[in-house]
């Protein structure tokens, strides 16, 4: 298991992520994302706040982070189909 990185699958979470923190790389899964970020103490305190509800972003920094990862995972998943 790799240490310097972080993986998840969860979309709202990896959202909130790409605000903050560079996404190292996404890793199409049939489909499904999996969204890989480097690892750190600082990324760690930023998913518990996630979790505990302590998050606040503005609501449009938030759509447009939201979309930019659907865009990256569709056109990855289109780009394997063609």
């Amino acid at each position: 298991m790799n240490n310097n990185v972080y993986k998840t699958t969860d979309f709202k979470l990896a959202t909130m992520l790409s605000m903050s923190f560079p996404l190292k790389e996404l890793i199409n899964n049939n489909g499904k994302g999996t969204f890989v970020f480097d690892n750190s103490e600082e990324l760690t305190n930023f998913i518990n706040a996630f979790y505990n509800r302590e998050l606040q972003v503005e609501p449009q920094a938030h759509d447009d982070a939201r979309d930019n990862l659907k865009n990256r995972l569709y056109n990855q998943v289109k780009g394997v189909r063609e």
